[in-house]
Parts: C-alpha cells; structure tokens; sequence
C-alpha cells in the first residue's frame, strides 16, 4: 500500500461528515458564550506561546473563532460557509473536503510554530473555500445581500484582492495566514491552473494560426479556372449579380458560365 492510499484510508476513517455545518455550529456556539461570559474567545486564538505552556485546546480551537463579533456580520458569513462548504462536498465528496481543511490547519500551526509570530487566523484557510468554489463554478451567479446577482468569479476576485493588499500591507501574523490559506489553495489546483493555461495558449495559437490562413487566402478566386488574385493578379475578377450568393468569376468567365441559381432551377431544384 503507498503512503498515499494509507493516507487516503486514515482520512476515510476519520473524515467528519459535513464540516461546514460544524464549523458553522462550533462558531456559532462560541459567539453565544461570548455574549453570556465576555472574554471566553480570548482562549481560542493559536498563540504558540500559550500552547507550549499547555493550553492545548488552541490548536484546534482557533478554527472556532467566530470571524466577528457583529452577530449580523457573521450570519452571512456562516450562510456563506454553509453553501460553499456542502457545495464543495457534493463536488468533492467528504474525504476531499476534510484533507482540504486539514492541509490548511497543518500549515496554519506549522506556520504559528515555525516563524516568530504571536498568533495566526484561520478565517483566511476557511473563506479559501469560497475561492475553491469559484475556481471550480466560476460562471456561478450568487445574489450579494439577497438583491445584486454576481458571478462568482468577480467575487472570488474580490477576494483575491483582499488576500493581496493583506499579504503586502497586513502585519506579520496576517500575512502568514493569508500564505496558508493561499498555499492550501495550490495544493489542490496548482494542477488545474496549469492546465487552464496550457489549454488558454494552444486556444490563443490556433485561433492565431487560423487568423494568419484568413489573412493568407486569396481575396478572390474564380468558381470556373480556380484563378485567384494572388496567383494571377493581372486578371480582373468581378462578382455575377445573377448567380446565388457571392460567385467570384475571372475576366475569362464572368461572362461565360452557368450561373448557379439557373442551374439548379433546370435540374428542378429548389
């Protein structure tokens, strides 16, 4: 068995069903309790230091952290999280979406424990799943504050917009969550993206090279001998008024040919 299948079977046995509704509900719960005993998200950011001292639970507990306080804020996030999430699964299948959340967590806390910063976020990791989705239905239209359709991939370029501005102007704890969260992302399409390209510049040379063939033809050509301006470019070639569609004959034969239109009402054509 290869290391791949005996990963491929850990995460089959320990896959959760459905983790955007668990995400979603481990959130929600702990912007609940924030309300009843103010301070209690304090304890849930991946603070490395906290971490060696003991506090374990940061190393999961960070994936919980609510992406705001504004209860209005978070609703559509969390309804966001919950379409994109089962989206993701019904394409994906459960596995896929839990190694996807898992290669995000590994590098968040790799990260946090790595380079000398006092936390990292996990918000960036998540919403990375909205890029996900828009890479893979980017013609999609969603409807922004339930009025405004928007094709998915202008929103995910929003988004990667934001990433953009975090990782050059944020500080140092958000730059290494947006790295994580962009990382993540490549893992799973660096393939695809490739290809996309590849697929792009053989369109962008054939359609080159069948412009080039048109700009290359001749303009002209005779229905009768096959002359054509290019070839014979002392010959006229004029076009018959009285045939079907645009005949282009020579000086030879514009006036000595069976114009088409009474051929075919000879032979009892329509």
């Amino acid at each position: 068995m290869t290391p791949r299948q005996r990963l491929n079977r850990l995460l089959e046995a320990t896959a959760v069903p459905r983790p955007a509704i668990f995400l979603v509900g481990g959130q929600a719960l702990m912007l609940l309790l924030e309300a009843i005993r103010p301070g209690i998200i304090e304890a849930l950011p991946l603070v490395p230091t906290l971490v060696l001292e003991g506090q374990w639970w940061r190393l999961i507990s960070f994936f919980f952290l609510p992406p705001s306080l504004n209860p209005i804020w978070c609703f559509l996030t969390w309804m966001m999280l919950f379409f994109v999430g089962n989206a993701l699964e019904g394409h994906w299948g459960t596995v896929r979406l839990n190694g996807y959340l898992l290669v995000g967590w590994v590098l968040a806390a790799a990260a946090a424990f790595l380079l000398p910063v006092h936390f990292v976020f996990a918000h960036y990791v998540i919403f990375s799943l909205f890029l996900a989705f828009a890479f893979l239905a980017p013609e999609l239209e969603m409807m922004v504050f339930f009025v405004l359709p928007v094709k998915v991939k202008w929103l995910a370029l929003a988004q990667w917009l934001w990433y953009g501005l975090d990782l050059i102007r944020g500080p140092l704890e958000v730059r290494v969550s947006v790295a994580a969260a962009v990382l993540t992302f490549m893992a799973f399409f660096w393939g695809d993206i490739v290809q996309r390209v590849r697929g792009q510049g053989r369109r962008l040379a054939h359609a080159q090279t069948m412009r080039a063939a048109e700009d290359s033809a001749p303009r002209h050509t005779c229905r009768v001998c096959g002359k054509n301006s290019e070839t014979h470019r002392e010959l006229d070639f004029r076009y018959c008024s009285k045939c079907e569609g645009e005949a282009c004959y020579c000086s030879e034969h514009i006036r000595n040919h069976e114009h088409i239109g009474l051929a075919r009402l000879a032979k009892g054509e329509k």
